[in-house]
Order: C-alpha cells, then sequence, then structure tokens
C-alpha cells in the first residue's frame, strides 16, 4: 500500500475544498429547502393577516350598521322590507304625499334599471319643487329618506331664491312653478327606489312614467 504525504499547502488546500463541499451540500439539501418552507409560512401569515384584515374592518361595519339601525329604532323609525315588482303605483302615492307640502312639484321617472347583480330593480326619479322654507325642504328629505318604501337620495341641489338678483338676471325666477309659483327655495332632486325582482315589464316604466308624471300647486 503506497503511502502519501501531503505538503502543508496541500492540506490546506484539501481542507478548504471539503469545507466548500460541505457548504455546497448544506445548502442544497437543507438550507434551500428551509428557506422555502419559511417563504410558505410567511405567504400564508401574510394570507392570514389579509384576512383578518378584512374581517375585522367587516365587523367594525357591521357594529357601525347594527348602530345606526338601533339609533334609528330609537328614534321611532320602523324596519322597512323591499317591494316586489312593480311598486310604481304605490311610490307614486307616497310620492305625492310627501309633495304635496312644497307650494308645486314635478316628478319624472327613469327608465328601470335592471342591471344590477343583486337581482334588485331600481326606479329612479327627478324630483323638481319649490317650498317657502327650508324647514319644508329638509323635511321633505326626512319623509322620502325614512318613508314607506326604500330609496336612495342620490343627489339633490337647493337654490336660494331670496337672495338679490343682479339686474341682468331674468324676473323670472328659476323656483317657478308651471303655474306661475314662485317660492324661497327651488329644489331638484333624484332619488331611486328599490324593488324586488327583475323587472321584465321593461317597457312599462317610461310609459308610466309619462302617464303618472305630474304637477300640483300646494296652495
Amino acid at each position: 500500500m503506497m503511502n502519501t504525504k501531503f505538503s502543508t499547502r496541500e492540506r490546506v488546500l484539501l481542507g478548504v475544498f471539503v469545507v466548500i463541499l460541505l457548504g455546497v451540500a448544506y445548502y442544497f439539501t437543507i438550507f434551500r429547502s428551509t428557506q422555502s418552507r419559511i417563504d410558505s409560512l410567511n405567504s400564508q401569515i401574510s394570507s392570514a393577516q389579509e384576512t383578518y384584515d378584512a374581517a375585522q374592518e367587516k365587523r367594525q361595519k357591521l357594529t357601525l350598521m347594527e348602530g345606526t339601525i338601533e339609533n334609528f329604532k330609537a328614534q321611532g323609525y320602523a324596519e322597512r322590507t323591499i317591494p316586489s315588482y312593480d311598486n310604481l303605483s304605490n311610490v307614486m302615492t307616497m310620492l305625492n304625499g310627501i309633495m304635496a307640502a312644497a307650494d308645486y312639484y314635478d316628478l319624472s321617472f327613469d327608465s328601470l334599471d335592471t342591471s344590477t347583480v343583486s337581482g334588485k330593480t331600481l326606479r329612479g326619479v327627478d324630483l323638481t319643487f319649490g317650498c317657502n322654507s327650508y324647514e319644508t325642504v329638509r323635511s321633505i328629505f326626512n319623509n322620502l329618506q325614512y318613508g314607506t318604501y326604500p330609496c336612495c337620495i342620490d343627489s339633490y341641489t337647493i337654490k336660494n331664491n331670496t337672495i338679490t338678483l343682479s339686474s341682468s338676471t331674468s324676473s323670472s325666477l328659476a323656483g317657478s312653478g308651471s303655474s306661475g309659483t314662485k317660492s324661497n327655495f327651488a329644489v331638484t332632486a333624484h332619488v331611486t327606489f328599490y324593488e324586488s325582482g327583475d323587472g321584465t315589464i321593461t317597457n312599462k316604466s317610461s310609459s308610466s312614467s309619462t302617464e303618472s308624471s305630474s304637477t300640483s300647486s300646494g296652495s
């Protein structure tokens, strides 16, 4: 058997090579596997954190909603159920009753919107009316918002006609109704009423809105 003696330099190089070989083996067999596992755990932790944050946000919204509902109940507002399609005649009756407080009013219904993913039918209506006091305007909006049938006041504008007009302004106020009635406050608003069902009679809204649009002089 042949005995080989390594010089000091060769032994050092051999040791370095063994260390490198062990390091490479550790990297591919242990480190990469461990790092992959850590990355997977970090991803799961991140996903769980996002789910937790979403759940917390939902819980806060539900708590706020429950508080709002309880507040409305405490004020005497009753729970309302979304009516079934077609609720146009009932909506018209409610609107005519609420708008009777105005000096004049006009209603113009939109075409039905059945594009919602929730299967609801949206019935939009443009309101134009005049009142002599802001309190009356506010009362009308409150009666709409908390009325018999669920709705959303999407937008509104209130013009104060008591402000002094310039000499270049027409003497015919924007708040004049078709009957010539002038009011201190001229209001336009868009309100959407909700109904359950898909509103299969799609042409009924346009024909009914033409027939049912009305202008009334309150005094």
